[in-house]
């Protein structure tokens, strides 16, 4: 096979692999939340929630510490519902719409 190089480093059978790739998730067309998740499951794994934030795992972990994000606890499990999902992100929607003092107004 052919590999012609891209412009950005990649090669043209690596980039129509990852195309076709059926468990890797297109980010190209981004879906509403709730939309996301009325199709899948109640109650998502920190990795599922982390994917549907589009956000790293570990992360996903330092909201749950700092109580930004709370979680459900079945037994040693912990799941986030989907409405947790919805209510940190109408959370933070109405922080960036509130204007910032600026440091320089004190």
């Amino acid at each position: 096979m052919f590999c012609r190089p891209l412009s950005h480093g990649c090669t043209a059978a690596v980039a129509q692999e990852r195309a076709t790739d059926p468990g890797e998730v297109d980010m190209g067309d981004p879906q509403p939340l709730r939309d996301v998740i009325a199709a899948d499951r109640l109650l998502l794994t920190p990795e599922e929630a982390a994917e549907v934030l589009r956000i790293g795992r570990t992360t996903v972990y330092a909201l749950m510490k700092s109580g930004e994000l709370r979680p459900v606890h079945i037994g040693r499990s912990c799941r986030i519902s989907g409405a947790e999902l919805d209510r940190y992100v109408r959370r933070l929607e109405a922080s960036a719409s509130r204007p910032h003092p600026s440091p320089d107004a004190a």
